[in-house]
């Protein structure tokens, strides 16, 4: 493996480890739905041959994942004051 692949395999690593060193499971979760997004709307935008919008209620539920980590991680920070 070389060095820049190293560092791009920590990368991805460290965004989804906690600062303890767990895997944090809301960030997996906010990562596969995230992709599986991304993936299911390149491909209905490719075979449509147009831009295909995202539903509403798809963007909501990624923005309550992405909220409710940067909420436990407030509440995680206030239990250690």
């Amino acid at each position: 493996m070389t060095e820049t692949e190293s560092q791009s395999t920590k990368g991805i690593s460290s965004f989804i480890r906690e600062k303890n060193g767990k895997i944090s499971s809301s960030r997996i979760l906010f990562v596969l739905w995230g992709g599986g997004v991304f993936v299911v709307w390149c491909i209905l935008s490719i075979a449509n041959q147009t831009i295909e919008p995202i539903p509403e209620s798809i963007v909501t539920l990624l923005g309550i994942m992405a909220g409710s980590k940067v909420v436990q991680r407030i509440g995680e920070n206030m239990d250690k004051n």
